[in-house]
């Protein structure tokens, strides 16, 4: 991929949160070459099926997906979901946001370990 630049994309859903344990981490060496990376949440970082996450090394990049549905904008408003593959559906980055917070990183590394 950085041979002819191509975007480089990893589909981590299922052990990219293996990344949060220092034990288990070098299973996943090289990731960090990817230009974004998908997990999904919901297999094992403990919250509600359906919640996952696209990170992008580029801040960037997400311009890829944005997206505006013109019934949401209207003179002055902020389409806060441009970013977002959820548009406006319930905010599952919420949970794992939450989840990050209460759980922390030490918590899921004992877990994933």
């Amino acid at each position: 991929a950085q041979e002819i630049n191509c975007h480089f994309h990893v589909d981590a859903a299922w052990g990219g949160a293996t990344l949060l344990s220092n034990t288990h981490r070098p299973l996943l060496k090289g990731i960090e070459r990817a230009d974004s990376i998908t997990i999904d949440a919901h297999k094992q970082m403990y919250v509600p099926i359906g919640a996952g996450l696209v990170l992008f090394k580029d801040p960037a990049a997400t311009d890829a997906i944005e997206h505006h549905a013109e019934y949401i904008l209207r003179k002055g408003s902020k389409d806060l979901g441009s970013h977002t593959l959820e548009g406006s559906r319930p905010g599952m980055a919420m949970l794992v946001h939450a989840c990050l917070r209460v759980i922390g990183r030490k918590g899921y590394e004992m877990l994933i370990d």
